[in-house]
């Protein structure tokens, strides 16, 4: 078995960053508002690991199609970062950061962080 990786020129792989956020009556409420908010509520989402695949180009915009009604249903694998909160006035904030390989295999990790506050978040990020 060959573990090394596969340094052949491909397409660019777009990765799309999108965000939500939102209030609702229960916590799966607000998340799925918040879903609806980022434009993915209607994909079955597939919750994966951190790594960023090899040739990868992170875009920070709203996935091509998510709209279109021949894409209801259809996979979509993600990465998330989520916090719930039900106490009256509390905020809760979530946030996603990346880093990504300089060379030309361009691969990286995502990272995910909770807190109460969204300065929290950033510093943790």
């Amino acid at each position: 078995m060959n573990a090394e990786p596969d340094t052949k020129p491909t397409q660019p792989f777009p990765i799309f960053v999108v965000a939500g956020t939102a209030e609702g009556k229960t916590k799966l409420s607000a998340f799925d508002a918040a879903l609806e908010e980022a434009g993915v509520a209607n994909f079955n989402l597939i919750h994966l690991s951190s790594v960023i695949p090899l040739h990868a180009v992170v875009k920070i915009g709203e996935p091509p199609g998510s709209s279109l009604p021949e894409k209801i249903g259809n996979r979509l694998y993600v990465v998330f970062a989520r916090q719930d909160e039900d106490r009256p006035g509390k905020r809760a904030c979530a946030g996603l950061g990346w880093a990504l390989t300089a060379n030309h295999l361009q691969w990286g990790l995502f990272v995910e962080h909770v807190g109460e506050n969204e300065t929290d978040v950033a510093q943790q990020i």
